[in-house]
């Protein structure tokens, strides 16, 4: 695979003219996350030459799949020199942002510059093996510690000050303040075997040790963590200690599993401004200090420990020798595979993920050392200070760093016995050519774009993505990036247009080819950054783009005819669009299939040229043939054709109704309505003078008199959707529009809404003029209510109440009819002509087990609940009489079949079980119109006919009784009719009671339920058969005997009937059915007379 490899830019145009010439990257596969992370490979050797290998795979095969995949060089390792040490050996290796401490087995501590390596400070503090070093933020005190005990700190900056101390006993690990220089009592902290010392200085000179910690587990380091914060890591776990409290915040106990800490280096990281890791071994853990108040006490600091990583159960397990920060989002490990504890089976260094753990980078370090003490990591460290600094942005306000990579100067220590590796990591210049690498060149440009680079320009990165993303098929994502890259450079948008055109592709670039430049405001003299460059665009150019978007995308066309107006010849882009155009329109008249999408966007855009040509009446003309045109109303309103609008108008309402309606309501300019514009619609007829002027609002561009008569004749669907728009919109021109035009718009109501017509009747009903001519139309689609309105406006009441009657069959509306009429002398006798008319109805409706009833033909749209509120009845009787319809239609309430339920209608026919007369009774009763009228309901009892069965009358006429109490005629008459069905009931009864009964073998029935008795009947000793199951049913409807009798039971009553005899019900024996009815109906009458 052959890299083109960018090197910094010296000459923008050398470098373009190369990168053009390169030959396009082959891409890179990337295998899958479950594959193994390759390995650099890394020398131990003692040479100054580069350890960047080839990335091959490891010795093993665990390794051999996953080295088929490149994976990105984050470090450059390189031997440190360490000549100036001599013979002596490596025993502390501590990195500092100036320079590298190294302590030896002597005592020396040597000073070396972190980039070359040479030594610029030797102090000889010690004869013994140095166990630690430590410096501050500053880097001008620096502390070391020996295996003897001896503790010493010096000024590097020449100062006399320094402080030498000698404990006795070995000192493992030493930290200065990182403030050292700064605060007055100058604080240190040294761990021995077990024991944690804090060494100030007092005000007389002196310095004062104290214990604190002691006995609790030996000790391995120590650490300030920040200026208040001071922690160590022992056998028992990690300590955090607050200097200012004098207390300590936390103590985290050392994970269960976490075994031979001993045999390993610990680190303690700690990064600005509140985080802790400690890495140990097989143990990682992370700590987070947050303060909960304004004041850094210890008391408003609060410790958030995360749960503790052990390597050795990750999927790649190893042992931690060495630890550091690498970004924001990574750590550096030095990591160990051990063939047993403390023996390194293979050492490297590992970039992992802080939320996973999960390797993002591995390099083998070849090494003859055995002892994982053997082996540390140095790191240089940010300063306090700097930590809290925000980072710098570039120019475009975007950062200079990557958080994901380490900070800049950032460089990484490995020591391997006597010998140091040192390891840069990568920056931002190297992540860029690691992309370009591997053929992922539009990542390597958006990177280039967020970050500032010193090697790489950003031009010559986004000149080799467009070659890419050309080569690859990304046409569309080309032209997109395109104005980012080339920006404004006139002579190089020709060269690439030529480019794409070549392709087939320049319609692309019509979205994106500058129309305006820097400086300029427009095309017509642009600037460019060279003296050689171009001033503007060609105009052919332009005319090229347009033409190859006629030719492949219409819609493309339409927008950059608009987006490009100017910047081409008119004539040549309209007469090209007027050939297409009246090609598509003949195509579409032989009957060709031209999607309607594409037809519009042609129409708009060659509406629009002969707009941009000064033709607007030939622009008007083309845009209203073209539906749902985006481009007509803005033309009208630009160019003010709103007499040319007017008159066509109903080809405007075809092309878009909704714009159309909102153009015609659209208010007239402050500055035209105190004159006539010379544009304005004429008047067609003399009526529009009628309107007053001086009662509407502001006014409209169109006139809504002349709407209305260019409509009225024209399209009166078109002339409704304006009507209705303009009365939510301006009420006041609706009211005189209906002044004048009041029958024109009540048949335009019956016509388009029937169901609003009863409201506008009763609010213009005054402004008819014509009554006879609305009746006659609402008659014609049986608008029933609007009819009886109409009718009694038109002083024909009797008719009105004929048609509620017969037609309607609703007496609620006929009572409330009756108290419409102004007079009290004809309302009188309007209800008696009522009465009349309902008798004379009710009399003919057909009739099944005493139940009136009509059959009313069903329509597509009616339901059963419709029905019901239609006639005023009940909708559970309803329901109950159309058991067949009920269970069709769904829903609502199912009562139990009435007496009409085995009345078969026909399809789609509804049974309607009502009774006039008893509905007239309840309707003149009801409270809801008594206070309206006051009706006679004695009349009606008066007139009910004798022998006609009426079910439920009782309620009705105990509703009218309760009613009207105080009315001596209307209880005479309640009580002469209930005395008579009293006694027609018991007259019916008497008879049947002495009627035979003939019994034969086949032939016998039962008087309750018409069934044969051959099965078996009880006789009683009125000789009266019935069935045994009938008595007993007719006794529990009565609560005579307890429910859920059994078929053994039943057997059992005839035998012992004080068992299943009610005695709060019933104290006699049980006897016959009919005998018993008797009976109760003979006292009924008996009590009747006496009340009478």
């Amino acid at each position: 695979m052959s890299i083109a490899r960018l090197e910094p830019s010296v000459n923008d145009e050398t470098q373009r003219g190369n990168l053009a010439r390169e030959e396009e990257d082959e891409e890179v596969q990337q295998e899958g996350s479950e594959r193994e992370v390759p390995y650099s490979h890394v020398s131990d050797g003692t040479d100054n030459e580069d350890y960047t290998g080839d990335v091959t795979g490891g010795e093993e095969s665990d390794y051999e799949e996953g080295s088929e995949v490149e994976q990105e060089n984050l470090l450059s390792f390189s031997a440190f020199p360490l000549e100036a040490i001599g013979g002596q050996h490596v025993m502390v290796i501590t990195a500092f942002r100036r320079f590298v401490a190294v302590g030896t087995s002597r005592g020396d501590v040597v000073l070396l510059e972190a980039t070359s390596g040479v030594v610029f400070r030797l102090l000889h503090a010690h004869t013994n093996p140095i166990s630690d070093i430590t410096c501050d933020t500053s880097e001008k005190y620096i502390g070391s510690s020996d295996m003897s005990g001896l503790v010493t700190i010096h000024n590097l900056t020449g100062g006399t000050e320094s402080y030498r101390k000698d404990f006795g006993r070995s000192i493992k690990s030493l930290s200065i303040h990182p403030f050292y220089g700064r605060r007055d009592e100058r604080p240190a902290v040294v761990s021995s075997s077990d024991d944690v010392m804090l060494i100030t200085k007092t005000m007389f000179l002196g310095r004062n040790v104290s214990v604190i910690h002691q006995k609790h587990g030996k000790v391995f380091c120590v650490k300030w963590c920040g200026a208040d914060i001071i922690a160590w890591a022992s056998e028992t776990g990690v300590v955090l200690y607050s200097y200012s409290g004098k207390e300590v915040l936390q103590s985290i106990p050392r994970p269960e599993n976490s075994l031979h800490l001993e045999l390993y280096n610990c680190s303690l990281i700690w990064e600005p401004p509140r985080t802790l890791t400690c890495g140990w071994g097989n143990w990682i853990q992370e700590v987070v200090l947050r303060v909960s108040g304004r004041e850094s006490g210890s008391r408003n600091q609060r410790v958030i420990v995360h749960p503790p990583v052990l390597t050795d159960t990750l999927r790649d397990p190893f042992r931690v020798c060495g630890m550091a920060a690498f970004g924001a989002d990574r750590y550096a490990v030095l990591a160990a595979t051990v063939e047993q504890e403390g023996c390194v089976g293979e050492l490297g260094v590992r970039i992992v993920d802080r939320a996973t753990f999960d390797p993002v980078y591995c390099a083998r370090i070849a090494t003859s050392h055995k002892h994982t003490l053997q082996f540390c990591l140095a790191f240089t460290q940010a300063s306090c200070e700097s930590a809290f600094e925000a980072p710098k942005l570039t120019m475009n306000n975007t950062p200079q760093h990557d958080p994901a990579l380490p900070t800049k100067g950032s460089m990484y220590f490995v020591g391997c016995g006597d010998v140091i590796i040192r390891a840069a990591p990568a920056d931002e210049d190297d992540h860029v050519q690691y992309l370009l690498g591997v053929g992922q060149v539009p990542e390597a440009y958006e990177y280039a774009q967020k970050y500032a680079l010193t090697r790489y320009d950003l031009k010559g990165i986004g000149w080799r993505m467009l070659q890419h993303l050309l080569a690859v098929g990304k046409h569309e994502e080309a032209a997109f990036h395109l104005p980012r890259i080339i920006q404004y450079d006139c002579t190089e948008w020709e060269t690439w247009i030529v480019k794409f055109d070549q392709r087939g592709l320049s319609h692309l670039l019509a979205d994106v080819v500058p129309t305006k430049l820097p400086g300029n405001g427009s095309q017509s003299g642009c600037a460019g950054e060279t003296g050689n460059r171009s001033e503007r665009i060609g105009e052919e150019y332009y005319e090229l783009l347009l033409q190859r978007c006629l030719e492949k995308d219409v819609a493309r066309f339409r927008k950059a005819v608009r987006r490009l107006s100017g910047l081409y010849k008119l004539e040549v882009i309209c007469r090209a669009a007027e050939v297409r155009y009246n090609d598509w329109r003949l195509q579409v008249h032989r009957g060709s299939n031209v999607p309607e999408e594409e037809m519009r966007d042609l129409g708009d855009a060659y509406g629009m040229l002969l707009k941009l040509n000064g033709q607007y009446n030939e622009a008007l003309r083309v845009l209203s043939r073209v539906a749902h045109s985006n481009e007509l109303f803005e033309l009208v309103q630009e160019r003010h054709l709103f007499s040319e609008a007017l008159e066509l108008l109903p080809e405007l309402f075809a092309t878009n109704e909704g714009k159309t309606v909102e153009l015609l309501l659209t208010p007239a300019p402050i500055s035209s309505s105190t004159t006539t514009s010379s544009n304005a619609p004429a008047t067609l007829t003399e009526d529009e003078n009628d309107i007053d002027d001086h009662c509407l609002g502001p006014p409209l561009l169109f006139p809504p008199a002349s709407v209305v008569q260019r409509l009225e004749f024209a399209h009166r669907g078109y002339l409704w959707s304006y009507l209705k728009a303009l009365k939510m919109h301006d009420k006041a021109a609706y009211k005189e529009i209906l002044r004048v035009y009041v029958q024109l718009v009540a048949t335009l109501f019956i016509e388009n809404e029937p169901s609003g017509m009863l409201q506008f009747l009763r609010e213009n009903y005054s402004m008819l003029p014509k009554l006879k001519e609305i009746y006659a139309l609402c008659k014609k689609e049986q608008m029933l209510d609007e009819m009886v309105f109409l009718l009694l406006r038109m002083g024909k009441e009797e008719e009105g109440l004929y048609v509620i009657v017969h037609e309607m069959k609703n007496m609620r509306k006929a009572v409330q009819f009756v108290a419409d009429v102004p007079n009290k002398e004809d309302q009188t006798s309007l209800y008696k002509k009522l009465i009349h008319m309902v008798l004379e109805a009710n009399a003919g409706f057909p009739s099944r087990n005493g139940q009136k009833y009509i059959e009313h033909e069903m329509k597509a749209d009616e339901t059963l609940s419709s029905i019901a509120r239609r006639y005023g009845v009940d909708e559970s009787d309803l329901r109950a009489a159309n058991p067949v319809l009920d269970a069709e239609g769904g829903g609502g309430c199912s009562g139990n079949v009435s007496d009409l339920g085995d009345v078969v209608p026909q399809r789609r026919t509804c049974i309607v079980p009502l009774d006039l007369t008893k509905e007239l009774i309840e309707a003149v009763v009801d409270m809801s119109v008594a206070h309206l009228v006051t009706l006679d309901p004695s009349l009606i009892i008066e007139l009910l006919p004798d022998e006609e069965p009426m079910p439920h009358v009782g309620n009705c006429l105990a509703t009218v009784a309760r009613s009207k109490a105080n009315s001596v005629a209307l209880m005479e008459a309640v009580v002469c009719v209930a005395t008579s069905d009293l006694l027609t009931c018991f007259e019916s009864f008497y008879k049947r009671e002495l009627s035979c009964i003939r019994v034969t073998h086949d032939g016998a029935v039962c008087p309750l339920c018409r069934r044969p008795t051959s099965e078996g009947v009880v006789v009683f000793r009125c000789l009266h058969a019935h069935h045994l199951r009938c008595v007993v049913n007719y006794f529990s409807g009565d609560n005579t005997l307890f429910d859920s009798l059994s078929n053994d039971e039943v057997e059992r009553i005839l035998k012992d009937p004080d068992g299943f005899i009610n005695s709060t019900q019933w104290s006699g024996p049980i006897s016959c059915c009919f005998c018993n009815q008797l009976t109760r109906v003979a006292e009924l009458v008996e009590v009747e007379m006496q009340s009478a």
